[in-house]
């Protein structure tokens, strides 16, 4: 299966599903953390784009790798990611894989508002990055899709 198909998957399956019984009461399933409205779980191994979608929709029915809203949201991710010692690389719920720098949110295809990137990204480098990441030094960063790296997945 393609990325794009896989994309559109994706969406689809986001759209038509809700998570009422976390927006009521905030309470995020065991092992997840809570930060405003939304339960995030951190990962503890490395996977390609594909397999980081594919572990956040099993974790709880249909999770979703993290989409940074704004600045707040992001320091907290990002001390929570340096807390685990995720410091190489985070798979983030954007791509730009249907139009070459249009950054899109993975789970409903919509345009990406709030962007921290890197100085001198995203540049698709080698014409094969088409998925954000986090790095290290809390900037944004385009890298190929199939890189191995951590991930948070997000439940909304």
């Amino acid at each position: 299966m393609s990325i794009a198909a896989l994309f559109m998957m994706l969406v689809i399956a986001q759209t038509s599903q809700g998570f009422s019984w976390v927006r009521g009461n905030r309470v995020c399933p065991r092992g997840w953390n809570l930060y405003g409205r939304h339960c995030y779980l951190f990962s503890k191994e490395k996977v390609n784009l594909k397999d980081a979608i594919s572990k956040c929709a099993d974790a709880v029915g249909s999770g979703r790798l993290a989409e940074v809203g704004g600045y707040r949201e992001e320091k907290w991710l990002e001390l929570q990611i340096k807390l685990r010692g995720m410091h190489d690389g985070v798979w983030m719920g954007a791509s730009d894989i249907l139009k070459e720098n249009k950054f899109l949110k993975l789970s409903n295809a919509r345009k990406i508002k709030y962007t921290n990137w890197n100085k001198g990204e995203p540049n698709n480098a080698s014409k094969k990055e088409h998925c954000v990441e986090w790095v290290g030094n809390g900037k944004w960063n385009d890298n190929s899709c199939g890189k191995k790296n951590f991930f948070v997945c997000e439940h909304v």
